[in-house]
């Protein structure tokens, strides 16, 4: 769902562009996907006219982050993104899609292996299946300021006389520029400018401490997520059904998996964080 998004927005900031950029969030016909015109909404069905990638990652808008796609595919830098008609632009998002690939995959995400043809535009929204656990691990590289550690649930095995049998390689591997990593972060933890969205007060907000968090629902409300972190933790919480049947109450991820990961960090964050 839209938990894919920030690896969007990662790829932009590395053709160059900041969170200031401005993109027309209006009614946007992206050509024909799937033998129709697609032209999707923002969740809450509203379009606010110029906004920046901050506010527009922040707010998890649908219309300006598809827009980001096809920024992230653009050989040169332009000033600002305003076209509302996108067809006849497929080269462009299927270059916009193949560098953002490569940004999850730089960043631990291994399901995503069909051809981009497949995606599409509709990725953005949640048009890519993925797991929990990966994308802990990729969110878990904006927290080490773009530097990839390799997962293991073993960290050393002793023996019962100290002698260690089995000790984990700290084999870092830098996959992310770090100022790239830190902006991702300070959007993902910035209150002020998901509130319109969100509110003031979400179960993505923690009084004492930043955390950094995205939340992503998928069609049909087949899967809602929230997915996000500190320094010292990642976590990522999926809700659905086994069965990849459409939840009976269709609720955003803010509500469902929201609440879960809101109660999981409360209760872990005084162990391991400092205010």
């Amino acid at each position: 769902g839209s938990a894919f998004k920030p690896f969007i927005y990662a790829t932009a900031f590395k053709k160059g562009y900041d969170d200031k950029f401005l993109v027309l969030d209006s009614p946007t016909n992206f050509g024909v996907w799937g033998k129709k015109e697609y032209t999707p909404q923002n969740y809450d069905g509203l379009f606010r006219g110029w906004v920046s990638l901050r506010s527009a990652l922040a707010q998890s808008l649908n219309v300006p982050s598809i827009k980001v796609l096809y920024l992230a595919g653009l050989n040169e830098k332009i000033e600002s993104l305003g076209i509302s008609d996108f067809r006849g632009m497929e080269k462009i998002l299927f270059e916009g899609l193949k560098e953002s690939l490569k940004t999850a995959r730089d960043l631990g995400i291994t399901t995503l292996k069909k051809d981009i043809s497949y995606y599409g535009p509709s990725i953005v929204l949640g048009g890519g299946e993925v797991n929990p656990l990966e994308m802990a691990y990729a969110y878990s590289v904006f927290a080490n300021d773009g530097v990839k550690v390799p997962l293991s649930p073993i960290l050393k095995i002793v023996d019962s006389k100290g002698n260690i049998i089995f000790e984990k390689k700290n084999n870092q591997i830098r996959v992310l520029d770090s100022e790239i990593a830190r902006l991702i972060t300070d959007i993902l933890s910035d209150n002020e400018a998901r509130a319109p969205m969100f509110g003031p007060r979400s179960h993505l907000y923690f009084e004492n401490y930043k955390v950094a968090a995205k939340t992503g629902t998928t069609d049909n409300f087949r899967d809602c997520w929230t997915v996000g972190y500190t320094p010292e933790i990642s976590v990522s919480v999926w809700v659905g059904n086994n069965n990849n049947a459409p939840m009976v109450r269709r609720q955003p991820a803010a509500t469902v998996a929201g609440p879960i990961f809101h109660s999981f960090l409360e209760k872990v964050l005084p162990k391991i964080s400092s205010p």
